[in-house]
């Protein structure tokens, strides 16, 4: 299969950037990857940047460079930076063709789960998979290798090989006791195989759909109860129902946030060196975006979830369901932990956004020309 140098490197960087929760020193090679393949795409000239990218770099770094300059935070200039190239990585993404083996598009994902099957298997805890974040980060890492083979192979439609790797996702999800997690697993693998059986039946004749489709839904529901007995018998399930999704400890830490808001802290984002219970916490807001908002302020918030929500609507008018509820997944997964936004996540909504407009772009010029060809014939 032949690959162009930026594909290689694109791979490459995928592969670095959704595992570096498991080896953080892999930021490294993936910042300087980024600009290399940034260039790469610039040079080879794709695509011209069109006015709304253009504008909404211009909006992203002014917002993030605002807040930086006045706390001056080596914290926030070093997450500053991460986001920026991030953000140059979705967007070499985006402009990238699309490659067409599986294999290489499902690197990023198919190296997070050989790491956490040869940690299982040689009794690693999962507090222990990461060496600078907790065992919720699994679910994080899993969720974004899933995003990647989506972003790399541009094939929005869910196949009969990402049930089966939904269903290790389910399994270490369930491995590291992340409650949000396991939860989150569930309802994508739900989700997805029911989005799979249904595109699967449309392929058969109408008097055997029903069958094919009963037939697939028994199987996957098997598969479910087996996962919920084992949360059963191993006392996961009690946990999640006596405790639910509250947590005592992150109300008290949205609570203290919000009640620190006044003028300058509501614009610039509050430090978390002002907050009591950050020194309790190890200046963990347990929430992403608590974490935007301190560490960018209220312009890069506000402008962040408009970017979301729009990239939300372009995928829906696409009818990219599949990806749609993966983002809702990642959105959801950042409620009750950091460095989901502000940190790994973001280039998800980014590449989306970018990749959209981009397309859009590439639809009004093919109409134009029909509209010419058809005028000059």
């Amino acid at each position: 299969m032949f690959f162009n140098l930026n594909q290689y490197l694109s791979v490459l960087m995928a592969v670095l950037f959704a595992n570096s929760f498991i080896f953080p020193v892999l930021l490294i090679p993936f910042l300087a990857l980024t600009v290399v393949s940034f260039c790469i795409t610039l040079k080879a000239q794709y695509y011209i940047i069109n006015k709304q990218i253009f504008f909404i770099f211009f909006i992203i770094v002014i917002s993030i460079l605002l807040p930086i300059v006045k706390s001056s935070s080596l914290y926030d200039v070093k997450v500053g930076i991460f986001l920026i190239c991030s953000i140059l990585f979705s967007y070499t993404l985006s402009y990238l063709k699309p490659i067409k083996s599986l294999t290489a598009c499902l690197l990023p994902l198919l190296f997070s789960l050989v790491m956490f099957t040869y940690y299982a298997f040689n009794g690693i805890s999962a507090e222990d998979f990461f060496p600078l974040n907790s065992r919720n980060f699994v679910a994080v890492t899993l969720f974004l290798g899933l995003f990647a083979y989506f972003a790399l192979s541009k094939n929005y439609t869910v196949s009969g090989r990402l049930i089966v790797l939904n269903l290790a996702i389910c399994f270490f999800c369930i491995y590291a006791v992340g409650r949000a997690g396991i939860v989150l697993s569930f309802v994508l693998l739900a989700f997805y195989s029911l989005n799979y059986v249904i595109d699967v039946t449309k392929k058969f004749k109408r008097e055997s759909k029903l069958l094919v489709r009963m037939l697939m839904l028994m199987s996957v529901f098997t598969i479910l109860v087996f996962l919920i007995d084992y949360l059963y018998t191993n006392d996961f399930l009690a946990r999640i129902i006596s405790r639910g999704m509250h947590d005592l400890s992150r109300k008290n830490i949205i609570k203290e946030y919000l009640s620190s808001l006044d003028g300058t802290n509501l614009i610039l984002g509050v430090k978390l060196a002002e907050l009591e219970l950050m020194n309790k916490f190890n200046n963990n807001l347990h929430n992403s975006y608590l974490s935007v908002h301190s560490s960018f302020g209220l312009i890069y918030s506000l402008f962040f979830m408009f970017l979301v929500s729009y990239s939300l609507v372009l995928s829906w008018r696409r009818k990219y369901y599949p990806v749609i509820f993966l983002m809702l997944v990642i959105l959801a997964r950042g409620v009750s932990d950091i460095q989901v936004l502000a940190g790994r996540g973001d280039w998800v909504f980014y590449f989306v956004l970018f990749y959209l407009i981009q397309s859009q772009q590439q639809m009004k010029k093919l109409v134009k020309v029909q509209i010419l060809h058809t005028e000059k014939s």
